[in-house]
């Protein structure tokens, strides 16, 4: 007797083919897909895999509604993700599973081998068991992400061979997103674990001490969500418990790679209203509402542009430009979208977005100065009133610097560093210039004039949930890892491994050297932020020197 094999697939053209050539002796192999808008149905059409459709809610829905609609073939079922591949030790061992008619139980755990940078993690990334063979209709599963299964009490086994896994197959990058989602998902879970009170908390204790090692890995998971700096413990354990070091390289990325994602749950529990959340007394940032940021009953500068970007419109976009029309004229610098169609007449309109180095001419700019508002930040009566003194003074300089007030957690930084950093935000129009294109531009100031800095800081509104901040730290580390590589590439050694001490650097520098610790919770957050797209732009940049290497020797081979 044969098994199935379901695979769930979303955008997996990368995998699809080499995990179904691995299955290729499976006589029912059925795909259920979530729409993706790859080759992905394509290719495993073509190898005869039989295909469904479900929009993805969560993983543990999409394998529930597998065994309530899908007519599998054979009785078991083998769970198999499009990262991985199966062995012919481990078809061997469920097929002779499969063909006795006397096995009572009803589901099998089996383990991964995972691999990273092309080798076999065999410490750091350390085997966790996960429900893989079952007969469909006995089990169901909870839990919106790594799904959990229920109704196996007694009635399991443990498959003495792995799988492959290469979860690293598209890209770090990649993985950076899956594991902001998959954060986020967590951070629900570790939240019900918090709020459980004392009586959850025994209930696991309890749970710590059972025959079962599902429960008690289940049970010590849960347990360390009441944990504080769970990210450093989390990496301890990879390169100390585990002996994660032993692995090298590999295994030191992987573990500074899983402290991020730690950190990632950990911030959002507190945003979703954890052990300080955002209900913490002591919240003394304005929200967007806020009177002190009205600028009510004041009348625009005369001879002042306020360029806002923005990659496309919303409630934001709309909040910023009633903000910007009490300071100036605004100009809204579209990139992915025509600002006309969705802003009305409320704003002159760039578009698309400008180039790096390209000055700021008309028709759209028309004032004096220019000034670049983003969306999420505000200006109060003060910054307003050292604004209009720079524009009138006769002997000022051609540019300013302002700092900026952070947020996290709805308290502001008032420490770490962050008011020292101050961009050029306003500039004489005629020696404007777009300092980075893109969807995120800044200007510069063409003369070698006097550029000073004005004190009174703008205000950063919180206007995204964490994962959204996450997801653009993400993005930018993609951008800034691409001219890093460049820089890098010709490089000697040494300076890369500068590189690779720098999100270390980057946390004590914001938590210590710059006092960010006295910004409490949010400063520790704050550090960790900053030091975590460090840590990505690295690992990314790595990657691509890593890629550059492999083509300029494959190069070399075929010239030779």
């Amino acid at each position: 007797m044969s098994v199935s094999v379901l695979l769930l697939t979303l955008n997996e053209q990368v995998n699809i083919e080499a995990c179904l050539d691995s299955i290729s002796w499976c006589d029912d192999v059925v795909v259920l897909d979530s729409g993706s808008t790859d080759r992905t149905v394509e290719l495993a059409r073509a190898r005869e895999a039989r295909i469904y459709h479900r929009e993805l809610d969560n993983w543990s829905a999409q394998h529930n509604w597998a065994q309530s609609n899908i007519p599998f073939k054979h009785s078991w079922v083998f769970n198999l993700d499009a990262d991985e591949r199966m062995t012919p030790a481990l078809r061997d061992e469920i097929l002779s599973i499969a063909a006795n008619p006397d096995e009572q139980r009803i589901g099998f755990y089996c383990a991964p081998r995972n691999h990273f940078y092309g080798r076999w993690l065999q410490r750091a990334m350390a085997p966790a068991m996960v429900l893989r063979l079952f007969k469909p209709g006995k089990v169901q599963f909870s839990r919106a992400v790594n799904p959990r299964p229920e109704g196996l009490d007694g009635a399991h086994g443990y498959l003495e061979n792995q799988f492959l896994h290469y979860s690293f197959n598209k890209g770090l990058a990649h993985w950076f997103y899956k594991h902001n989602s998959y954060s986020t998902l967590e951070a629900v879970e570790g939240l019900k674990q918090r709020n459980g009170g004392r009586q959850a908390v025994l209930h696991q204790l309890r749970r710590l001490f059972s025959r079962d090692r599902l429960w008690r890995r289940q049970a010590f998971k849960n347990l360390t969500f009441h944990l504080p700096c769970r990210g450093l413990l989390r990496s301890l354990q990879v390169l100390l418990l585990n002996r994660g070091l032993l692995d090298g390289k590999p295994g030191i990325a992987y573990a500074a790679m899983i402290a991020l994602y730690e950190h990632w749950i950990e911030l959002k529990m507190q945003e979703l209203g954890g052990r300080d959340g955002n209900a913490a007394s002591g919240n003394d940032y304005p929200s967007a509402g806020n009177e002190s940021i009205q600028l009510s009953g004041t009348a625009p500068l005369p001879g002042l542009d306020v360029l806002i970007p923005t990659n496309e419109p919303g409630p934001v976009v709309d909040a910023a430009l009633a903000h910007a029309q009490r300071i100036g004229r605004p100009v809204v610098v579209a990139s992915e979208h025509d600002g006309r169609s969705c802003l009305g007449e409320r704003s002159a309109v760039v578009h698309p977005a400008p180039r790096a180095g390209e000055p700021i001419t008309e028709p759209c700019v028309k004032g004096e100065w220019v000034l670049l508002l983003k969306p999420h930040e505000r200006i109060n009566p003060a910054l307003r009133e050292a604004i209009r003194q720079a524009m009138a003074s006769p002997a000022g300089a051609w540019a300013y610097r302002i700092p900026r007030n952070e947020a996290l957690l709805g308290r502001a930084l008032r420490h770490g560093g962050v008011r020292s950093v101050a961009p050029v935000r306003l500039v004489r129009r005629e020696v404007a210039r777009w300092a980075d294109g893109g969807d995120r531009p800044s200007l510069c100031c063409r003369s070698q004039g006097r550029v000073d800095r004005l004190e009174a800081p703008l205000w950063r509104i919180e206007t995204e949930a964490a994962e959204q901040r996450i997801a653009l730290q993400i993005r930018r580390a993609e951008e800034r890892s691409i001219a890093r590589a460049r820089r890098l590439a010709t490089a000697a050694r040494p300076l890369r491994w500068w590189s690779a001490l720098r999100p270390l650097w980057r946390f004590i520098d914001l938590y210590l050297l710059r006092l960010g610790i006295l910004d409490g919770r949010p400063g520790f957050h704050h550090a960790s932020l900053e030091a975590g797209e460090a840590l990505m732009i690295h690992m990314l940049c790595e990657e691509r020197l890593n890629a550059m290497e492999a083509e300029s020797g494959a190069k070399a081979r075929d010239g030779g």
